[in-house]
């Protein structure tokens, strides 16, 4: 049976609580969860009153025990804890301040596995609770369970989407977390188990803008390449592309621009650079990439042989193939197939595309190794009628 104590702290009878807490001073006491009264109390912080926490702490209440093994996945945790995993309830903020005045570690028990009192601030979204533990010594950038701080909070942002949150409330939320730990010195460098830092998972995960940008403006680092692949298939692609592959906003791209990126190096899949890359993506992307970089090589090649411009034309990006021919590209560039841009718009009936290809002066003459003419490659698709315009 369960001492007398613990139903007076459920009840929050605050005079039996200082009566039985006086009289058990020295009596080790826990309920079936392994939990100390101070626990208990704490793990029903905004409904028990804070005096039922203070009676316990007056009568000499252990701040540090710490739940044993029997407590299950409560191993670890300190009333500390109890507290801030209840950050669902706004008052829960007055137990948290007052355990950390007594001198509750707010870093955690160092037995927890990751489960801080911060993990919990944060997964409860009470972020006047991660401040208060931030200002008492909590790390921004101590490992919890699913990687630092900021990858946490990417981390939540992604699993929040599958519940009742409005798209607003969900990204207000993330930006505010991240800009709090960006206030107390989260390490923007920091990698997780997969060695992927927090702005590859805020990308990943699709954080907002503003979130992004914060993460950029404290020196996140451009150079990760993340594996985006379905196993056992491998595709690593850069932090910059993955902004342009999975829709961030022009302005992410241009502070990455602002910060010194290099978009000449073969950093994505099939040796491709940045400028490849986003000739397959958008037009906004290829844009700030010329203008921004006026000495970048328009006719590189990837792995296939293929330039931005035939990546362009394959696509049927119409801007970017406009915007790569008025920045002197070569038309008639093949890749390893003998395929120029041209082929390959007219194999996949980009009418406008090969009438902005011919317009800059491709050949339609040309042939593949396989001894075809663009116009051969756009009749055998079925594109009879742009067959006969390239005939």
């Amino acid at each position: 049976m369960a001492h007398p104590l613990f139903d007076a702290v459920v009840r929050g009878d605050v005079a039996a609580v200082r009566t039985l807490a006086a009289s058990s001073v020295g009596t080790p006491l826990v309920d079936e969860f392994g939990r100390p009264p101070l626990s208990v109390a704490c793990a029903r912080a905004g409904e028990v009153s804070l005096d039922v926490v203070q009676a316990l702490l007056d009568a000499g209440a252990d701040l540090h025990a710490v739940q044993g093994k029997a407590s299950d996945e409560e191993a670890g945790w300190t009333a500390l804890h109890q507290a801030c995993l209840r950050g669902t309830f706004p008052s829960a903020i007055e137990v948290v301040r007052l355990l950390l005045e007594r001198g509750a570690n707010p870093r955690g028990s160092g037995s927890d596995g990751g489960f801080t009192p911060l993990y919990f601030a944060l997964t409860t979204h009470h972020l006047g609770i991660a401040e208060a533990l931030l200002k008492a010594g909590a790390s921004a950038s101590a490992p919890l369970k699913t990687g630092t701080p900021l990858h946490h909070v990417a981390a939540l942002f992604r699993d929040r989407k599958k519940g009742e949150y409005e798209e607003d409330e969900l990204e207000s939320m993330a930006t505010d977390a991240v800009q709090l730990l960006l206030a107390h010195g989260a390490d923007v460098q920091a990698r997780d188990a997969q060695g992927e830092s927090p702005l590859a998972k805020a990308l990943l995960y699709r954080l907002p803008a503003e979130a992004i940008l914060a993460l950029l403006k404290a020196g996140a680092p451009l150079d990760d390449r993340v594996d985006l692949g379905t196993p056992p298939e491998v595709l690593r692609c850069s932090t910059p592309a993955m902004a342009i592959g999975l829709g961030q906003p022009p302005a992410v791209l241009a502070a990455m621009l602002e910060r010194g990126l290099d978009t000449s190096p073969s950093t994505e899949p099939e040796g491709q650079n940045l400028l490849h890359f986003a000739a397959m993506k958008r037009f906004d992307a290829v844009d700030l990439i010329l203008n921004s970089r006026p000495k970048q090589d328009v006719d590189a090649r990837d792995e296939s042989g293929a330039t931005a411009l035939f990546l362009a034309a394959w696509t049927g990006k119409l801007k970017s193939v406009e915007a790569l021919l008025a920045r002197g590209a070569n038309p008639d560039l093949p890749d390893s197939g003998g395929n120029t841009p041209l082929h390959t718009a007219a194999r996949n009936g980009h009418d406008d595309v090969v009438a902005a290809l011919l317009a800059g002066g491709a050949n339609p003459r040309l042939l593949n190794q396989a001894k075809e003419s663009p116009a051969d490659r756009a009749r055998k698709q079925g594109h009879a009628a742009l067959a006969a315009k390239l005939s």
